[in-house]
């Protein structure tokens, strides 16, 4: 049988291959994710929003650096 693979353990995986670090911040994006996918407040939205341009776009853009320096120039 197939194992079904969650973000959470994703996130977990990356962080003991060293490939990401921060777990904590990126636990917070999964939880920001799920929030908006039921979030009918538009405060509440509107807070979610920030959170991401200040902390998680960060994140991914480190991310995205990370994975030009390694995977092959095309």
């Amino acid at each position: 049988m197939i194992q079904p693979v969650t973000p959470r353990e994703v996130i977990r995986s990356a962080v003991q291959a060293g490939i990401i670090d921060r777990r904590k911040i990126w636990m917070d994006v999964i939880d920001a994710r799920n929030k908006m996918s039921h979030e009918y407040d538009f405060g509440e939205f509107h807070k979610i929003i920030q959170e991401i341009k200040a902390s998680y776009l960060p994140l991914f853009n480190d991310v995205y650096l990370m994975l030009q320096k390694e995977l092959p120039g095309e």
